[in-house]
């Protein structure tokens, strides 16, 4: 909780600051002040979450400051000090909104009793308003909804004041799936934690998976450099994080997009980011990558697509595939640069567990993966119906929930299987993607809907998993060449005629 204190004694700031840094309820002080003007300035600088006035002070009174400071702070919480117990000056704090008044001196129990209330007010305030934009997020990058149908304060963006920052993990390992989807879950709550700590009133932050199955984290920061600085820290804790979740037997790695002033630019640059993942193979994982060093590396994306599918192949035991992209991957450029060579040499040994030399020539390097696949894939286990039930089981799941809000990462969760894999395995068993099959059965249901005369499309849209209702009418004529309103014109009318002729001939 961050705090500020105002008030023209010396000693009552030295106290009140003694007493909170006591408690055990976490507050940082972030500045003081002597006067009124001196907290209007400060208030503008740090929008504290919370502000102690003194009600008598010079320049401006207490509650002039609150008045003024109101306009600048939306959801600071101010709190009354003051040895005056006048009924009047109670009554005009209360009109100002203020939560609290309190007489000095103030005690340490009346002073903690205040501040573990605020706390509790507070964290239920901040998970109310990330859930709002996380929904928000989620609805937008699904298609669900568009930028147009978005809170206004998502894209306000006067004087470059708002500032959006996203990232993409993408988990590494030659473990098996159920292994991964636990350590993938470990790390996502491990995180959000991390956002509770950095949440303020000047941020927003969601964590959840992309359509394509990866893991996305997206926050911005609003009112200048409170919230950039707060954007910032979040994203420079994940990570650290990410050390912790590496070893020798899994990678997770974190492409961080640049600073973005508009949402839909945001969209544009995790778009790029999924692009450009396969990179992480020569730059290395277990670390952030940034997006000026995904650029510089673009020359090595078509050995680095190779390499992905060589690990992809390695894990689904396609073993003839395997031996395919060995083939192709000798048409790629050869003297690769140790440097690289070595992170090269990482992302098998974590995805398919070889163990490889830098020292090895082109054609030996080559020569071992060959040897290295033939001996352990005709040992693995054969899992031939895991696949087919796995899908069989995300349909209907699909077909039961497919009214909700639901994305991959639900239904991967119920399958013990991390999000990127299940999107990859549904794409090859079914021929479409996750979000493909959901629009489809979702645009077959509005049909079924439309039929009732008596439906509204905006309550049609909604009973099919949709919050727009222009969205949804945009994917209805994509799907069926005509607006949902037409359909149901032509339904209705279709209907009249032929009962039109069954009286005309009984």
């Amino acid at each position: 909780m961050r705090v500020f204190i105002a008030d023209d004694e010396l000693l009552v700031r030295a106290s009140l600051k003694s007493m909170l840094e006591e408690f055990e309820t976490p507050v940082e002080i972030i500045g003081e002040a002597t006067n009124g003007e001196e907290m209007i300035e400060g208030v503008k600088k740090w929008l504290p979450d919370v502000v102690f006035a003194d009600i008598k002070m010079p320049k401006l009174t207490g509650l002039e400051a609150i008045n003024k400071g109101k306009a600048i702070s939306e959801h600071t919480i101010w709190i009354i000090l003051t040895g005056f117990s006048e009924f009047t000056y109670a009554q005009e704090a209360v009109k100002l909104g203020v939560s609290n008044y309190l007489l000095k001196p103030v005690s340490p129990e009346e002073l903690k009793k205040t501040i573990d209330q605020l706390a509790i007010e507070q964290n239920k305030q901040l998970k109310m308003l990330n859930k709002e934009f996380e929904n928000n997020i989620i609805s937008l990058f699904y298609g669900l909804t568009t930028i147009h149908d978005l809170d206004h304060e998502l894209l306000l963006n006067e004087n470059n004041s708002l500032v959006y920052m996203g990232a993409i993990f993408y988990l590494d390992s030659h473990l098996h799936e159920a292994e991964k989807a636990d350590l993938l879950r470990k790390f996502v709550l491990q995180t959000q934690t991390r956002l509770h700590r950095y949440s303020t009133f000047a941020t927003r932050m969601a964590i959840f998976p992309l359509p394509s199955g990866e893991v996305t984290l997206i926050g911005y920061g609003k009112d200048g450099e409170v919230g950039r600085k707060a954007i910032n820290d979040l994203f420079s804790s994940v990570k650290k994080s990410l050390i912790d979740f590496s070893n020798e037997n899994l990678m997770i790695t974190m492409l961080l997009s640049k600073e973005i002033t508009h949402i839909g630019h945001l969209q544009e640059n995790i778009n790029d980011l999924e692009r450009y993942a396969p990179l992480r193979t020569v730059l290395g994982t277990g670390r952030a990558i940034n997006e000026k060093e995904l650029n510089k590396a673009e020359g090595m994306l078509d050995l680095s697509e190779k390499l992905i599918t060589l690990a992809e192949s390695f894990a689904g035991t396609r073993f003839l595939e395997y031996l395919k992209v060995l083939d192709k991957l000798k048409d790629t450029k050869r003297n690769l640069d140790p440097y690289f060579m070595d992170n090269v040499n990482q992302f098998l040994s974590i995805s398919i567990g070889s163990q490889l030399s830098k020292n090895d020539s082109f054609e030996e390097w080559l020569k071992q993966l060959h040897t290295y696949g033939e001996q352990l894939l005709s040992i693995l286990p054969k899992r031939e119906n895991f696949p087919h039930d796995i899908i069989s089981h995300a349909t209907s799941y699909i077909d039961e929930h497919f009214m909700e809000d639901i994305g991959i990462g639900q239904i991967a969760d119920e399958l013990l299987v991390t999000p990127n894999y299940l999107s990859a395995l549904f794409k090859k068993k079914t021929g479409i993607t996750f979000m493909k099959y959901l629009t489809n059965l979702r645009m077959l249901k509005a049909k079924e809907l439309l039929m009732n005369p008596q439906i509204q499309v905006k309550e049609v849209a909604e009973k099919v998993g949709y919050y727009s209702t222009r969205y949804f009418s945009k994917l209805f004529t994509e799907t069926f060449g005509c607006y949902p309103s037409e359909y149901r014109n032509l339904i209705l009318n279709q209907s009249s005629s032929i009962n039109k002729n069954k009286k005309n001939h009984p």
